[in-house]
């Protein structure tokens, strides 16, 4: 039983969340009572992040959720992706040709294979096709462009495997969402070849800036300002915010494949969602945002409540 299930069945919050919701109703009008307890623990979950050293941050991060059954039944294996660490999820009955290239969220300082396996897994069992989840170099041991790098190293390793590009979705949450569409940047400015599509999650697409959502949303969800600016200092280390690469919505999104983004309508980070698909849209990318009602940032992955 992980952390949340724990929460969520105890007792003693469940009479106590139910009694405010009794007077007060639900504090968003389709969230369950689990659903509360889960939302108003990760509220508390931001603020005591940003007291923690980067290393405490992920140990705390990692012991949230337990593998779910589709995690736990689908085959992974660790390699080398060009000097990247990386991780295969080959589900059974895969025909193994077509491929998501996962870049997980974190705020470029946390985040794993730990954190988004059932994410990751989920994805495959809803596609039928394999993931290679890229372990990016994170900050602050490794700033700006640290992750851009390891994610470029590690499509070109896909590349060299034989995978066609055309088989090749590469997807991202949260600041993995960010990475995806400045990968997508600096491929096509290199010249590789796109993949044939891009599946962006609750992007973080503008370091050091925000829209009003942030504050907006601050009752609901567990980003919060403070530890967003504690991730850019630590990712940018006095680089320029306004650097496409680290705030694509910035970018120009010119020539891009497909995207696919979606996000919470009670999110933090909704308004980079709904920028990053005003940007592309101008640039004549092939767009479809989908915004999920009275979810948090990045919602799938806490798809059990």
């Amino acid at each position: 039983m992980d952390l949340f299930q724990r929460l969520t069945q105890n007792p003693v919050l469940r009479a106590s969340f139910a009694a405010r919701r009794a007077l007060r109703g639900p504090k968003r009008p389709s969230w369950s009572l689990e659903m509360e307890i889960a939302a108003e623990f990760m509220r508390l979950y931001g603020p005591v992040l940003k007291r923690l050293s980067p290393t405490n941050q992920r140990k705390l991060a990692e012991g949230l959720l337990q593998p779910s059954d589709v995690a736990r039944e689908t085959p992974s294996t660790e390699i080398d992706a060009n000097g990247v660490p990386a991780t295969w999820f080959k589900p059974r009955g895969s025909s193994h040709d077509a491929v998501i290239y996962y870049l997980h969220g974190g705020g470029y300082i946390l985040g794993s294979m730990l954190t988004h396996r059932n994410l990751i897994t989920g994805l495959c069992k809803a596609s039928g096709c394999d993931a290679l989840a890229l372990a990016y170099r994170l900050a602050p041991e490794h700033p700006f462009p640290a992750a851009i790098e390891d994610s470029i190293a590690g499509y070109r390793y896909l590349l060299s495997e034989g995978i066609a590009p055309e088989r090749i979705v590469i997807a991202g949450d949260s600041a993995g969402g960010g990475l995806a569409l400045a990968t997508l940047f600096q491929l096509r400015d290199l010249g590789l070849p796109l993949p044939a599509s891009a599946i962006v999650i609750s992007p973080w697409a503008e370091i050091g800036g925000g829209g009003s959502t942030i504050a907006l949303h601050y009752p609901y969800d567990y980003i919060v300002r403070p530890h967003l600016e504690q991730c850019a200092g630590w990712l940018l280390a006095g680089q320029d915010p306004k650097h496409p690469l680290v705030s694509p919505v910035r970018g120009d999104f010119k020539g891009l494949p497909p995207l696919l983004i979606q996000a919470g309508g009670a999110e933090a980070l909704l308004d980079d969602a709904v920028r990053v698909a005003s940007r592309a849209r101008e640039a004549g990318v092939d767009v479809r945002l989908d915004v999920h009602h009275d979810m948090v940032h990045v919602f799938h992955l806490f798809m059990s409540f």
